[in-house]
Parts: C-alpha cells; sequence; structure tokens
C-alpha cells in the first residue's frame, strides 16, 4: 500500500465498477441463454396462446354445430395447449353449454351477437375473441376464448427461470453493493492497521509507557503520519524522562528537607520544653517567649511530619497495607476520640451507617484513619461553636462512600477548583489562625486514589463544607 490515499481510493473506487459491470453482463448473458432454450418449453412467450387462436378457430368452424353437445367439450380442451386460454360454449340464446371461463364476458343475447362475434374485443383483463357457430338456419350458438397475452410458465422450472432473469436485469445494482461492502471493507482494513497502532500508541503514552514501536513504514499519508508519531514520541520520551527524573528528585529533595529539619526542629522543642519546665514566676515575660517558641517549634514539626508523609505518598512503589476491620466499631472509634474537641466547642459529632455497607471489610486501615483525621479536624476546626458535623457511610456494588459534612463556612469558588493542589491554602473563610502547610485535602486525594476510589468537594444546601470520598470495597 505505497501509493497515496486518495489514488488508492479511486484505484478501489475503479476496481468496483469494473468488476460489477463484467460480473452483470456474465449473469445477465446467462440468464437471457437460459431463458431462451426454456422458451415453449418451460415459460410461454408472451403471444403463445394468442398463437393458437387461427387453428381453434379453424377447428371450431370444423366441427360446428357438434361443438354445442357436451360431448364435443373433450375435443375442444384437446385443442388448448396449456391452461391460458379459457373457453365457454354458449347457444343461440347466449345460454352457456359448457367451457371453463369462470365469468361470462357479456351482459346479454344481443350484446354477445352484436358486440362479440367475430371481433377481438379486451374485457376484464382478458382479450375475447368469439367464434360462431353457423348453419343454414343462422347462427346457432358461439364459442367464446379468452386469453392474455403476457409470459407464463408451464412447471416451476420456468418460474424459477424467469426469476432468475428478472434478477440479471437488477443484477448491476446488487453486484454493486456486494462488490463495495467487499472493497471497502478490505480498503478500510488497510486503513484501520496503521490508525490501530496509533491509537494503542495514545493508550500508552496516556499510561506514561513510551517504550513502544510502530511497524508501519509505508510511503503514504499514514506512513508519513506513522513516522512523524515515532519522532514526537521520542522527543516525548526524553522530555518526560527529564521531567520524571525531576519531580523523582524534586520528592527525594523534599524528603531529605524534612528529615534535616526534624532534628533541630526535635532539639528546639526538647529545650523550650525543658526551660519552660525550669522557669521562675518572676520570669513573666520569658515565659511568653519560651511558649511561643515551644508552639511555632510544634508547628514546624507538624508540617515536616506532612511533607514527609506526602514525599512518601508519592513513592510509586508504596504499597497499600490492608487488615480486617468491624466498620461500625471502627467508625465509633474514631468519632470517639474527637467527642472532647467537640464538647469543647459545643459541637455536635454523628456518624451514620446506611442498609447495605457490610459489616466486615479488608481495607488500608492507616490510610482510612489519616483520611477521616484530616477531615474532622479541618471540621472541627472551621465548624463555629454550636454547629453541627455529620460522617455518613453508604455503599453500591463496588465501593464505599464516606460523606463528611460540617456547618462551617463551606468551601468558595477558589477552594473548589484549587483545594487538592499541593501546598494550597485556601480562603480566609477556612483559613486557619496559626497557618497550615496546605497537604491536607491533597494527602487524601492521593489516600482515596491509593484505595481506588476518589473525593469530591461541595457546599451543603445550608451552606457548610461536603467532603465525599470512597474506596473500593473488599467484602468477606
Amino acid at each position: 500500500m505505497k501509493r497515496p490515499l486518495a489514488v488508492q481510493f479511486r484505484h478501489t473506487f475503479i476496481q468496483i465498477v469494473v468488476v460489477s459491470v463484467f460480473a452483470s453482463i456474465v449473469t445477465i448473458m446467462l440468464s437471457s441463454v437460459l431463458t431462451f432454450l426454456s422458451l415453449n418449453k418451460d415459460i410461454y412467450p408472451a403471444d403463445y396462446y394468442e398463437d393458437q387462436i387461427p387453428g381453434i378457430v379453424s377447428y371450431v368452424q370444423k366441427e360446428n354445430v357438434s361443438l354445442l353437445e357436451v360431448s364435443g367439450q373433450k375435443g375442444l380442451a384437446a385443442m388448448i395447449k396449456g391452461n391460458g386460454i379459457w373457453y365457454q360454449v354458449t347457444d343461440q340464446d347466449g345460454n352457456v353449454i359448457y367451457g371453463t371461463l369462470a365469468e361470462q364476458p357479456y351482459t346479454s343475447k344481443e350484446d354477445l351477437f352484436t358486440n362479440l362475434l367475430d371481433k377481438k374485443v379486451l374485457r376484464n383483463g382478458c382479450y375475447i375473441e368469439t367464434v360462431p357457430i353457423e348453419q343454414e338456419q343462422g347462427i346457432r350458438g358461439a364459442v367464446i376464448l379468452a386469453y392474455k397475452i403476457k409470459p407464463t410458465f408451464a412447471n416451476m422450472k420456468g418460474k424459477i427461470l424467469f426469476a432468475f432473469f428478472i434478477c440479471s436485469l437488477l443484477s448491476p445494482f446488487l453486484y454493486l453493493i456486494l462488490f463495495t461492502l467487499l472493497f471497502s471493507r478490505k480498503f478500510a482494513g488497510e486503513i484501520n492497521r496503521p490508525l490501530e497502532l496509533l491509537s494503542m500508541a495514545s493508550q500508552k503514552i496516556k499510561e506514561k509507557d513510551l517504550d513502544f514501536s510502530i511497524n508501519y513504514h509505508e510511503d503514504n499519508e499514514l506512513g508519513r503520519l506513522c513516522e512523524a508519531f515515532t519522532e514526537m514520541q521520542e522527543e516525548l520520551k526524553e522530555s518526560l524522562t527529564s521531567q520524571w527524573e525531576m519531580e523523582q528528585e524534586r520528592i527525594e529533595m523534599t524528603a531529605a528537607l524534612a528529615h534535616d529539619l526534624k532534628s533541630p526542629l526535635s532539639l528546639i522543642l526538647a529545650y523550650s520544653e525543658a526551660l519552660l519546665e525550669d522557669y521562675q514566676e518572676k520570669d513573666g515575660e520569658l515565659k511568653n517567649y519560651l511558649m511561643v517558641i515551644h508552639e511555632n517549634a510544634e508547628k514546624s514539626a507538624d508540617f515536616v511530619r506532612q511533607m514527609q508523609y506526602t514525599a512518601e505518598l508519592e513513592k510509586k512503589d508504596k504499597g497499600a497495607d490492608t487488615e480486617r476491620i468491624n466498620l461500625e466499631k471502627y467508625l465509633s472509634q474514631r468519632i470517639q476520640s474527637y467527642h472532647l474537641q467537640a464538647q469543647q466547642k459545643s459541637i455536635e459529632l454523628s456518624f451514620c451507617i446506611n442498609d447495605g455497607v457490610p459489616d466486615q471489610i479488608i481495607v488500608d486501615a492507616e490510610a482510612l484513619t489519616r483520611i477521616l483525621d484530616n477531615l474532622l479536624s479541618n471540621s472541627l476546626e472551621h465548624t463555629p461553636a454550636g454547629g453541627r458535623i455529620e460522617v455518613n457511610v453508604s455503599t453500591d456494588k463496588e465501593k464505599i462512600y464516606y460523606t463528611v459534612t460540617d456547618t462551617g463556612a463551606g468551601f468558595d469558588a477558589k477552594d473548589l477548583k484549587n483545594a487538592f493542589h499541593k501546598f494550597y491554602r485556601g480562603d480566609e473563610s477556612r483559613d486557619t489562625s496559626g497557618g497550615h502547610a496546605g497537604l491536607g485535602l491533597y494527602i487524601v486525594k492521593k489516600l482515596a486514589e491509593q484505595m481506588g476510589g476518589t473525593v469530591q468537594i461541595s457546599n451543603t444546601s445550608e451552606g457548610g463544607a461536603c467532603v465525599l470520598f470512597c474506596h473500593t470495597v473488599i467484602r468477606l
């Protein structure tokens, strides 16, 4: 397939037309020969019965009045070849003596002997010829012959051959459709192969797998497209490799920085605690200084711990450590651990497990605990005194869903867009008085994804915050 696609398309079109015309000619010629050989044997031509009329008329004139007897029917019937001529024999008053014609083609005696006699007329879809039976005394009766001018068939073989002939006349259209389907399928198959290769290559890139090759090297538009795609792959591989290396270096640098900060912060905390224990009442101002140092050292240590945990999450080789838990008991313990903080702010803290949620599940309990701790601590921090925090648990066939809602200030438009970004601190309405690292929801998102789920944030109808996360169900 080295020709350009436009040339291939034209070539395919010409092939379809040529093959269709050739097949149609062969089919029509074959059907015509078979039909010709079957004429007057299996297929009667349109004038087959009309050609018998002169012979029948001569027979009627010869037999004359003897045909007015019922015994004459046998001889008259023997003169008719085939079953395409119907007859009636009438007397001089127009009464039918015998015959095979079901309906009378005349309305009265006068109509018969005035309008039909010795004439060829068309009535009731049939050609009518009436032969008088005469003697010296006058007309004694008549023989009415009825027939149609159209092809007829002697047997089933004739019907089949005639049907084949008619179909052969339509064969150009049938062959055109048939060969269009066949050749277009072949043409589409030749086009689809490189397209499928490109589609699989795109999927590989989506999966960040650049170790593949496109084995298509034809000298046409698709070949050049595959070649350009291969060049793009190489450039992308070089660029992404550089980016992935930089990202890995950043993760390692963050982990190293957090580790290096951990030791001096631990010393600051230890010495500030020791100084606070030994302070003298007269040194009240010094105590305040020490408390400020100790408080900020604790915050910094917490920031460092979050940075370390984030760096661990971003490592690809970190696996999940699952265990079996009783979900209701586990949630009850997690909620209970925050009751004291909730009571100090007069906040109502509750949870609800809906029907269908399994009692026992296998889950990464450490990850689930960190997610709930992040969400509950945030809600407690941002919910005003007298507010309410609810945890609702539901399930479908594949996942378990946790919804944490509060009656705080909720998320603004900027929060809804950026809350899951690393180090995003959010709007003042949900900012802490002492500041935070902006890693809480980022960690929640990473953990939920590692557990086979997702996380979404929104606002309730009352204006409070709503966080929905889920993980894959592993039932027992």
